[in-house]
């Protein structure tokens, strides 16, 4: 098998152009090697360590990647957590600066989560925050992000939206989670939940932001939010 052959076959293995560019050159260097056998043995030694180098890449890429999503993601739930919210917090406040798109962000407070844990153990503790979240994900437009920023607390991060139709559909999340219940011990046990909501103009800081956002009401009344 000529060097350009073997090479041609390597190619819809490797996807790293760094090692299909040396390898090239190896086979370029392979031609002056007078014994045909001799080189043959030598491409194929470097097509066996391309090979092996290119998995190796790719499995470090793919661990990375894991790495990175779980350095952004909360574990219990699989929102974004307070670094990931914050992430797209400052992306969302660079675009509200450059195209004077305002926003909201806004909390969800699991008032209950203490109750739940000294009645009926930190598993259902659990099950109720991913009760929360996923319900405040259904609750929400597809595109908003949202993250669990504190131990029963979820934030909301709402771009595009004024203050009164960011309000309003605070109002409507609430109401949603208002009707959740978790089953414990053939029981329905209420989940509270209490939202605080502060607009942004792009001026802001994220961590700013976050903390205007800090000061809910009770969902009983789902008009009456803390606003910043």
């Amino acid at each position: 098998m000529s060097p350009d052959t073997s090479l041609n076959g390597l190619r819809s293995e490797l996807r790293e152009p760094q090692l299909l560019r040396a390898l090239s050159l190896f086979a370029e260097a392979s031609r002056r090697v007078p014994d045909r056998a001799q080189r043959g043995a030598v491409l194929a030694r470097a097509e066996e360590i391309a090979r092996a180098t290119g998995r190796l890449i790719r499995s470090q890429s793919a661990s990375i990647r894991m790495l990175e999503h779980a350095a952004v993601t909360d574990p219990l739930t699989g929102l974004a957590n307070r670094r990931g919210l914050g992430q797209r917090l400052a992306e969302r406040l660079s675009e509200a600066r450059r195209h004077n798109e305002p926003g909201v962000v806004f909390f969800a407070n699991l008032a209950g989560l203490e109750r739940i844990n000294d009645q009926f153990g930190r598993a259902a503790g659990e099950a109720a925050i991913r009760m929360v979240a996923a319900g405040l994900r259904s609750a929400v437009r597809a595109h908003d992000t949202v993250g669990r920023v504190g131990g029963d607390e979820a934030a909301v991060l709402m771009s595009r939206i004024g203050q009164d139709q960011g309000l309003a559909a605070a109002a409507r999340s609430s109401r949603a989670m208002a009707r959740l219940t978790l089953s414990q011990d053939g029981r329905a046990v209420p989940l509270p939940i209490s939202v605080g909501l502060a607009p942004f103009t792009g001026i802001e800081s994220e961590d700013e932001l976050l903390d205007r956002a800090h000061g809910p009401r009770s969902v009983k009344e789902p008009m009456a939010l803390a606003c910043g």
